[in-house]
């Protein structure tokens, strides 16, 4: 697994990075595929073998790869990067996230969005 996925994952921890990547799916106002994709790979392998995908990716020099980047605001306030990215293809952003103390999204604020 790609040393920015790990860290990600230590910062958020895997309820918190599932919970952010299912809330901008069902975000109707921003479109991020990026999030789909994943969720995907990831209800259909797992959350390790999931991810470990597009980590495995990164070594293709065809493939889609994940930028996953957390910046901790305060303790239950995070800015995230995320999407995947590939030849001429991808799309993600950057959001503001605030979570409960259950680690459910309560807000989530999109401050910018890329597109290949």
């Amino acid at each position: 697994m790609s040393r920015p996925l790990k860290a990600a994952r230590k910062q958020l921890g895997d309820g918190r990075l599932l919970a952010f990547l299912q809330a901008v799916r069902a975000n109707k106002e921003c479109r991020v595929i990026a999030a789909g994709m994943v969720l995907g790979c990831v209800e259909e392998e797992g959350l390790e073998a999931g991810l470990a995908c597009f980590a495995k990716a990164a070594l293709e020099p065809w493939a889609m790869r994940m930028t996953l980047e957390v910046e901790r605001l305060s303790p239950r306030v995070f800015r995230i990067t995320f999407g995947l990215g590939g030849g001429h293809v991808g799309d993600g952003g950057t959001w503001r996230v605030v979570y409960t103390a259950k680690g459910a999204v309560q807000r989530l604020e999109q401050e910018g969005y890329w597109m290949n």
